[in-house]
């Protein structure tokens, strides 16, 4: 899978799980937060809330849709 950021040339790949090709190939659209700053894999629900609520107000989130290609 590959993420293009709008207004630029460049597309960051990144690994995808069967899940989610079967998600894609099916139309099915979703939406897509990438925060700026690091966070754990194992990060629980609770520290993605508070990361969010960090990153929110400083501007640290991009945030965009699925295509297909």
């Amino acid at each position: 899978m590959a993420l293009h950021f709008d207004g630029t040339p460049y597309r960051k790949r990144i690994p995808a799980g069967r899940p989610w090709i079967l998600l894609l190939g099916q139309g099915t659209p979703v939406a897509l937060v990438l925060g700026l700053d690091p966070l754990s894999r194992s990060a629980t629900p609770a520290e993605i809330d508070a990361y969010l609520d960090r990153a929110t107000p400083r501007q640290r989130l991009l945030f965009g849709h699925t295509r297909t290609e």
